[in-house]
Parts: C-alpha cells; structure tokens; sequence
C-alpha cells in the first residue's frame, strides 16, 4: 500500500511538473483616472454625525464631498492670506 500511495504522488508530481504555468498578464499596479494624475489624496477622520452632514449636504447641492472639500481647502487658503491650489 505505500508503494502505490508513492507511485500516486509520483504520477502527480510529474504531471504538476509537465504543465507549464500560465503566462502572467500585463497589468497596471493601479488605475488612475486621467483626472486625477498629478494629484495628491487628503483625508481625514470625521465622527459618523458629520459624515453623514456632508454626504447630506452633497446630496442637498447636487454635489459630492469631494468638491465640497476642494471648495473649503480654497475658501481656508483664502481667509489666511494664501493661494488656492485645489
């Protein structure tokens, strides 16, 4: 009996080693939306009560959070004095 259990293992061994592994397929790290080359990602964690403040407020302006935040990056840089960059 352990020699047939041997001369099984042997057959699948061989039969691993005869199939060639496929070739891999050429694929981008990350897909990048053309939009967004060139630009950094900020965050920030909020409570759950504002989260849902601004996605309510996103919805209300048909708008989304991104743009809203885009919006206040620029309105803080120009209260201070600084140059808007969003």
């Amino acid at each position: 009996m352990k020699n047939a259990l041997q001369e099984a293992m042997k057959k699948h061994d061989r039969r691993a080693v005869e199939t060639p592994a496929p070739e891999p397929e050429t694929v981008r790290k990350s897909q990048i939306a053309p939009s967004r080359v060139g630009k950094r990602r900020i965050g920030a964690y909020v409570s759950a009560d504002a989260h849902r403040l601004w996605k309510r407020m996103a919805a209300d302006r048909d708008s989304n959070v991104e743009a809203m935040l885009i919006e206040a990056i620029n309105d803080y840089c120009e209260k201070h004095g600084m140059p808007t960059l969003a």
